[in-house]
């Protein structure tokens, strides 16, 4: 159960990180 709380917070990590890169291309377009 451990291991998967930690893919959990690796998993929410790489979805910030995919939105922080969207927005950063929605600036780039704009």
């Amino acid at each position: 159960r451990a291991e998967g709380l930690s893919q959990r917070k690796i998993a929410t990590k790489v979805g910030v990180s995919q939105q922080r890169v969207q927005q950063i291309l929605k600036g780039k377009k704009q």
